[in-house]
């Protein structure tokens, strides 16, 4: 009976592998909107003029705050359905993580 209960948990996991997901989808979705608009309204402002560039640079600053905050959420949800849902999902060589041991190995060799 208990364990028929912890086996039930991996899809309760699996609710947050989803929410992960499609938040990180729909914000990747919603900032190359946004960084569409930005190009267009820098070039609506008058081309080439340095106040159009730098609200073009910075809007494009922001975006990519927003695009690494989906990136990372992509990267927990891969990660959450790896460990408790189905191990077997194939996933980058950077993502893979079988020892403690190896993680910090890979650390100290990108450094």
């Amino acid at each position: 009976m208990l364990q028929r209960g912890l086996t039930f948990t991996r899809y309760v996991v699996f609710v947050a592998v989803v929410a992960a997901l499609a938040a990180s989808v729909a914000l990747i979705l919603y900032q190359a909107a946004v960084v569409a608009e930005v190009i267009v309204e820098a070039v609506r402002q008058g081309g080439l003029f340095p106040k159009s560039g730098k609200a073009l640079a910075v809007g494009l600053i922001e975006a990519m705050d927003v695009f690494l905050i989906a990136i990372v959420a992509l990267v927990i949800g891969l990660g959450l359905h790896r460990l408790f849902v189905d191990e077997t999902l194939p996933l980058p060589r950077w993502l893979k993580i079988d020892t403690i041991s190896r993680i910090s190995k890979d650390i100290l060799s990108a450094s």
